[in-house]
Formats: C-alpha cells, sequence, structure tokens
C-alpha cells in the first residue's frame, strides 16, 4: 500500500513539472511574439581585433577583403573577378581608382589579407606583400569572362594555400 501512494505522489509531482514547463514555455513563445524577448543578450560573443561581434551581427564591413581595384568604365569585367574570389569562399571589395594598379601595390602593404588586384584596360594583374610590389605575381590581358574569374580564383588561392589554376 505504500507504494501506491509514493508512485501517486510522484506521477502528481511530475504532472505538476510537466504542467509548469508547459506554462513556462507558453510564456516564452508569447514574449517573443511580443518582442519582448531580448535574443541579442542571449547570442553567443566573438572578438575579432578588440571588436565585440555577436554571430547574428557580424560587422562585414570591418572584416579583412580583397580590394579589386578597377579603372573607370571597368566595373563589369572587375565583377567577374570578384566572381572568383568569392567561388573560393573569400570576401572582396570592389573599388573605382583612377590608378588601380598604384593603389593596388599600396593596398598589400597595408593590414589586411596581403593581395590586392588592379584591373585597367585589358590588363589585371595580381599583388602580392609577399613579392615587390612593382613586379605583379600573375598579370592577364584579354576580356575573356572566364580567365577574370581564374584570376580572382588564383588571388584568393595565395590566401588559402591552395594550388592555382593554371591555363591550358
Amino acid at each position: 500500500m505504500a507504494d501506491n501512494k509514493d508512485m501517486r505522489a510522484l506521477a502528481e509531482e511530475a504532472k505538476a513539472r510537466e504542467a509548469e514547463a508547459a506554462k513556462q514555455s507558453a510564456a516564452e513563445a508569447a514574449a517573443k511574439k511580443a518582442g519582448d524577448d531580448d535574443e541579442e543578450s542571449e547570442a553567443p560573443k566573438y572578438e575579432y581585433q578588440g571588436m565585440s561581434l555577436r554571430h547574428e551581427h557580424v560587422a562585414n564591413d570591418k572584416l579583412p577583403k580583397i580590394n579589386v581595384f578597377y579603372a573607370p568604365g571597368n566595373l563589369g569585367r572587375a565583377e567577374q573577378i570578384g566572381y572568383g574570389i568569392e567561388e573560393e569562399g573569400l570576401p572582396y571589395r570592389l573599388k573605382e581608382h583612377a590608378s588601380p594598379f598604384d593603389e593596388g601595390q599600396g593596398d598589400i602593404i597595408k593590414k589586411g589579407l596581403g593581395v590586392a588586384i588592379g584591373l585597367d584596360g585589358e590588363l589585371s594583374c595580381v599583388f602580392n606583400r609577399q613579392l615587390k610590389k612593382e613586379e605583379p605575381f600573375l598579370h592577364y590581358k584579354g576580356n575573356d569572362n572566364e580567365q577574370l574569374r581564374i584570376i580572382g580564383k588564383n588571388g584568393a588561392r595565395i590566401i588559402k594555400h591552395k594550388p592555382f589554376i593554371l591555363e591550358d
């Protein structure tokens, strides 16, 4: 008989806990719908170069990127290079500049990924921090979109330490 009473008491306790959990869950759902739930305070924080970032909100403008400098009128070709970089999974930034090769050479010295790409007319050059700034690492003369993407991919592959894609 004593076991039966203990079992009943345990069952009633379990039901009470389940009811309390259901009430709490319903209250959380209602608060979330009403916008009372502050999700940012629960998001995990990350540190990057002294900035506090949350998983949901990464300050993309502060992350290092491969800069693609292009002369006026070359935006379409610069985008093709950017698509190649993007295919390798790295971020890039397009910047119009009157003298893109000078800007590309200067950019590799600055803090960042150490790779910049300059584009003027039909000439595209990849600059790398580890080489002389007057001598581009890779260059391509032409307007073929696939080759422009390969220039972008190879610029990204310098950073990723992957083998380059070579022309046939």
